[in-house]
Order: structure tokens, then sequence, then C-alpha cells
């Protein structure tokens, strides 16, 4: 039986399965999608000139994403307040889960480092006022981050000018704090992009044009765009991107073809092979302590259903990779997570240095104190895994399961499940920290 087993294992797995592929497929074609899109070019302070183009861009946007999928919250010529609102309304929604966007058109300034964004009522009298008197892009990034969903977007064709001439060098800043998400602005940071003499910017005409090409990576898409608008604007304007997500977005899913397969599967997943997994590998210990600040969990692990996931797990703990790392995020009476050494929820990585494939093995959420992956998505396993507090049916097909708690260490998982914590439903950080102090394979 073992030796079947290793055989196995040995299969490379640079191809995935067509039933994986259609389970991505589906995954990505339910999943929600949720948009704001805000255009302003008017604007009350005789400091911010009238822009031509931001209405008939974010109409554009809006009308485009509608057609993707998207649920669009919309609005133009919005005061601050009104933008802030709308930014709470999107950040509940997406909350829900899936896909994040945030598009904004108009008058955009970076002020010490920071990049705000402009109302229709912002007073701009001086530099110290610009935080009370704008949206600040930190605010969108981190409520989009906090949300939790698998992915965030951010456009901004906002970099036009700005009022204050002592301000360094114009347009935006690069961004800080974005992890796991994709950023693009109409040109360099530093650089003014221009309004236009068409019915759109030059930046969000050619995201018009490219955004539903069927089967292209948001990151590929991109490259289109910046090469186009370079191309257009006599190399005088070129868009930058910020690109930290994992795996891959599209606004366009390929259909099934074998070419599209082909290229889904390459960006899914890089190809891992467990040669390293050999039969010495699979006869030894299965059982790991995780000793926490509220006592030691042992868990029997499932190297036979989910090879990859045990492997990746073990050689951490081997590694002393989880010693000192904190659980943080415990949402009571449903799971504890764990495994990111940023502790932001968005870090860590697998043995391998990449994402690694979902495993699915007739194994189901029917139980407290299973032990499985968390991921970012389909096929986007990295170093984070959680543990059941509660039976989690709906979880089933979408995390894979690689262990399950000894009974005799329940009371510690409670003990964890129970931990006082704050932050919205579905973000609880522990108040005082619960630490994993040293894993170790018993």
């Amino acid at each position: 039986m073992i030796k079947r087993f290793i055989l196995l294992l040995l299969i490379p797995l640079t191809i995935f399965a067509a039933k994986d592929i259609d389970r991505s497929f589906k995954m990505m074609k339910i999943e929600q999608r949720v948009a704001l899109v805000i255009g302003n070019n008017q604007y009350d302070s005789n400091r911010l000139g009238k822009l031509q183009n931001p209405i008939n861009d974010s109409r554009a946007m809006k009308d485009k994403l509608k057609d993707l999928g998207f649920k669009v919250y919309y609005g133009e010529n919005l005061t601050v307040r009104e933008m802030r609102k709308k930014l709470r309304d999107f950040g509940e929604e997406l909350q829900k889960g899936g896909v994040g966007l945030f598009f904004f058109a108009g008058h955009g300034i970076e002020s010490q480092g920071q990049n705000y964004l402009i109302g229709k009522d912002s007073n701009l009298i001086s530099e110290d006022e610009i935080e009370d008197e704008t949206l600040e892009l930190s605010r969108v990034i981190n409520k989009m981050n906090k949300s939790g969903n698998r992915l965030n977007i951010v456009l901004l064709d906002a970099c036009r000018n700005n009022p204050f001439s002592r301000s360094s060098g114009g347009g935006l800043a690069k961004v800080q704090n974005a992890k796991g998400m994709f950023i693009a602005y109409a040109t360099s940071p530093g650089e003014v992009a221009s309004d236009g003499n068409k019915n759109n910017g030059v930046f969000t005409e050619q995201i018009i044009k490219h955004i539903d090409t069927e089967g292209i990576p948001i990151g590929r898409m991109f490259k289109r765009v910046k090469k186009d608008v370079y191309e257009k604007t006599n190399q005088k304007q070129r868009p930058w991107t910020h690109d930290d997500i994992i795996g891959d977005f599209y606004f366009k899913l390929p259909t099934k073809s074998d070419d599209k397969f082909a290229a889904l599967e390459k960006s899914l997943i890089a190809p891992i092979k467990l040669d390293s997994y050999t039969e010495k590998a699979a006869s030894e210990s299965n059982t790991i302590v995780l000793e926490t600040t509220q006592g030691k969990i042992e868990i029997d692990l499932y190297p036979d259903i989910a090879p990859l996931a045990v492997e990746n797990f073990k050689t951490h703990i081997k590694n002393g990779y989880y010693n000192g790392i904190a659980f943080h995020r415990i949402i009571k009476n449903f799971m504890i997570q764990g495994g990111d050494p940023t502790e932001s929820g968005r870090g860590g990585k697998s043995i391998w240095d990449k994402s690694f494939k979902d495993e699915y093995k007739n194994k189901t959420f029917d139980k407290a104190g299973i032990l499985a992956m968390a991921n970012a998505g389909p096929h986007t396993n990295g170093s984070q895994f959680f543990i059941t507090t509660a039976k989690t049916p709906w979880l089933n097909g979408r995390h894979t399961i690689f262990g399950q708690v000894k009974e005799s260490s329940m009371e510690t998982i409670m003990k964890l499940n129970n931990v006082d914590t704050f932050g919205r439903s579905g973000a609880d950080r522990p108040q005082d920290r619960q630490e994993i102090i040293k894993a170790y394979i018993k």
C-alpha cells in the first residue's frame, strides 16, 4: 500500500486534472465582484481647475465593470463626506468576500509621501489642511485590506496636477502597505498625467479597450495598457503598476480551450514535484505538537489525503518557521488562524516559495478540530492554516483538509476559541497575544 502511495506521489504535478481547472473556473465565475467608481470633474475651489474627462471616464468604467459582472457603487462630483460614505458602504459589501475594485478619476495630489483624492468641496488653502479636506488613498487601501476578501484592485486616473508648488514633483507617490493588491496609476509616481483631448483620458481609454479581452491575466493586460498609453502620448506618459497579488485575476475568464487552459494552468500555480517526499518521509511520524499560550495541541496529519500540505507543514515545523508566530485571527465558534510570520493575514510562503495546489479527497468540515490550509482563492496555499472550532460545511471543497486535532487537545482549542478579540466579525484579532511558542514533530 505504501509503495503504491509513493508511486502516486511521484507522478508529475505540472498538469492539473481537467476537473481541477473546471472547479477553478466555477469558483472564479461565482465569486462576488464589487467596485466603487468615482468621477469628479467640477470643484468649488478656484485653485482647482475643471477637468474634461473624469465623468466620461467613470461612466465608461462603471458600464464596463457591470458588463463584467461587478456590482458597482457609483458617484459623480462627490463631496469628501460623500466619498467617505461610499467607501464605508463599499467596505461593508467587500466583507462578503470575492474581488474588490476601486476606480477614481479626478484631481489627486501627493503631500509628504501620502496620496490624497480631492472631493468637489475640498477647500485646499494650504498643505496643512489636505488630510481634513480630502480622501486619503491609504484609507481606501486599509478599508479594502481589512475586508478579508480574496483580491483587491485600485485604479487611479488621478495624477493630473498639484495646486501646491512646494509639493515635490507633482503627481502621486508610490503606495505603501499594499500587500496582496494590484494598483495602477495613470502615470509614474511623481509625474503628472494629461486630462486628454477626447471623450476619455488616455489611461482610462486604454483600460476600457483591453479590460474585456478574454483569457488575459490582469498583469499582462496592464502591460498592454502601459504600451498603448506610452505610444499615444508620444512617450510622455508611462502608467505605473504595483502587483503583489497571489495567482492571477481575469476580468474575463478564458473559454474552455486547450491553449487557454494551459495558460490558466501556468498562472494559477507554478509546477511542484514531490521528489523529496520519499518512502522514509511517508513512514515517519505524522503527529505534530503546537505548544501555545493556552497549552499543547496535538494534531494527526493526513499524508495520504493531502501530501503537499503535510510536507509543507512538517518541513516548516522542522525549520522552526512557526515558532513565535501568533494566531492573528480568532473567530469564535468558527476557526483559529495562524502561520503568517507577518501576522497581518496576508503573509507567508510555502517551502517551495510559491503557491501550491489544493487537495480535496473525501474529507469534509463536519466537526471541530479540523486542520486546513488558509488561502486567497483556488490553488493559493502558502504557510497559513486554520483549525475549526465548530462544524463549517460551507468550506467543503474550498480549503485543503490535512489533519485533525486529537480529542485530548480540544480543551486547548476551546480555550483559544473563547479568548477576547477586537475588530469587526471576520477580522477578529485577539486582545492578548495568542502564540505558537514552539512547534515540533512528536
